[in-house]
């Protein structure tokens, strides 16, 4: 996949874990240094447990690529099992931590939760101040199947609400012990939007996400956006403009965000679903982001022969 580099390009590596089964670490790093990429994030799935060989894959990478971050499971599985209610038709979400545990009782609310954030601020503080990265995943809500359900605007505007207040909550307690700015903290914003069709709850725009005076993107240096469903060329530009320029609809607006916008492409089988060959949707794709990053690295070398920079 050729990457100008005149925009940015970063690469999602999952430890090997099921079903990823990544190739070994100096393996990943002679071919991360080969591609040239501007930066990596790590994946610690299980709170850098070493069943996942967190250590390892960290251990080959950290002095070999420039600007090693960490992708983490803000909101995801893992930690406890939890169920909540994703909106009022009901779906249910087993095993997803609900962002109003976080809002209402900090990071307390589990001590497994507090401890993968005190680990990842150990790795964090090896670094010099403004040289790590932390990409929140799972910050778009809900979760599983239902990624637009059926649910009223009122219901989204108070998830969007807890999801932004939780973020804030994470982000200072790693600001408040690890040498990081707030330009290093990015999340993953799912805007599972249909450019044709405005019944799908707004979703992100209902909760004022991309909003730098009291949405997500204030507490964030950039955006990953989440885009595996692109069926017509023209939604690359318009969830741009939606991002970058604001939005409003039925009694809500949005001023939209000036941090960096990325775009975050899978290149993993089954999880995609685009409407031409990988590169055209990059090309496209850049057209308008300031770069993209892969999820996830084996696929992406696998079935695309991985990156060439020009």
């Amino acid at each position: 996949m050729g990457i100008p580099y005149s925009k940015k390009c970063y690469v999602i590596v999952e430890t090997p874990q099921n079903p990823y089964n990544t190739e070994d670490p100096v393996s990943v790093r002679e071919t991360l240094q080969s591609w040239d990429v501007d930066g990596a994030f790590l994946s610690y799935n299980q709170g850098f447990g070493e069943r996942d060989r967190f250590y390892e894959y960290y251990s080959a990478l950290e002095d070999y690529i420039e600007n090693l971050g960490f992708i983490v499971n803000t909101f995801g599985r893992y930690f406890s099992d939890y169920t909540t209610t994703a909106c009022t038709t009901g779906e249910d979400i087993s095993g997803w931590i609900n962002p109003y545990l976080i809002y209402k009782n900090g990071i307390n609310f589990d001590s497994q939760y507090k401890n993968m954030l005190d680990n990842l601020i150990e790795y964090l503080n090896r670094y010099p101040l403004g040289e790590g990265m932390v990409l929140f995943d799972h910050v778009r809500y809900p979760q599983g199947n239902s990624y637009c359900p059926n649910c009223s605007v009122q219901t989204w505007q108070n998830r969007i609400y807890n999801i932004t207040q939780a973020t804030s909550i994470v982000k200072s307690y790693i600001s408040n012990n690890a040498n990081i700015s707030t330009q290093s903290f990015g999340g993953v914003l799912h805007p599972q939007r249909n450019p044709t069709n405005n019944t799908c709850c707004q979703a992100w725009n209902v909760g004022q996400a991309y909003d730098d005076t009291k949405g997500i993107t204030r507490y964030l240096g950039f955006v990953a956006v989440m885009l595996y469903t692109i069926l017509r060329e023209d939604y690359i530009q318009w969830m741009f403009n939606l991002a970058k320029n604001g939005d409003s609809y039925s009694g809500y607006s949005t001023t939209g965000t000036n941090k960096e916008l990325l775009i975050l492409l899978s290149t993993y089988p089954t999880t995609y679903n685009y409407y031409d060959d990988l590169q055209i949707v990059i090309n496209d794709a850049l057209n308008y982001f300031e770069g993209v990053v892969f999820w996830e690295y084996q696929s992406l070398k696998n079935n695309f022969g991985g990156i060439e920079r020009y």
